[in-house]
């Protein structure tokens, strides 16, 4: 047996968590991406309009280039604020998909002790904790033949 050095523990499984994980980094590449052909595309126009004028520039010109790194920083910052709100969304709808089926397991879990009845736990077919639930579905389909056997001997 191989030691460890450190162990993992995992809240989610870990391919639900890779999958998040490939999404965020699918999400910052995509920003970054964004980010570089605009600024390619800005930097064009500058240089082209630089290189159009020579080294000793007119004013007119030098507006030119001042409404064009207006427009660039614009574009940075418009951009910047969509891609910040982007991930935000993307954060709610994976959290919501992370935490609704947790926060509903807990709530479940909780009517169950208090009342002593052993229900099976439902969650929406597209969260990520399917796997748990079935495991815990499993295990009270267990514990409820195991109170049905010690009733029966009981009587």
């Amino acid at each position: 047996m191989k030691p460890h050095l450190f162990r993992r523990k995992f809240l989610i499984y870990p391919e639900v968590q890779n999958s998040v994980i490939r999404i965020f980094i699918l999400a910052g590449g995509a920003g970054f991406l964004g980010l570089v052909i605009g600024a390619i595309i800005f930097g064009q126009k500058i240089f082209r309009l630089v290189e159009s004028t020579g080294a000793a520039a007119s004013p007119e010109n030098q507006m030119t280039i001042s409404q064009i790194w207006f427009n660039f920083t614009f574009f940075l910052v418009t951009f910047g604020i969509l891609y910040v709100v982007g991930l935000a969304a993307l954060g709610l709808f994976f959290s919501h998909r992370l935490v609704g089926p947790i926060l509903r397991i807990s709530s479940d879990l909780c009517v169950m002790i208090e009342n002593n009845r052993f229900n099976l736990l439902k969650i929406r077919d597209t969260d990520f904790l399917e796997k748990i639930v079935s495991q815990l579905n499993n295990s009270i389909q267990i514990r409820g033949t195991d109170d049905t056997d010690a009733n029966a001997k009981d009587v």
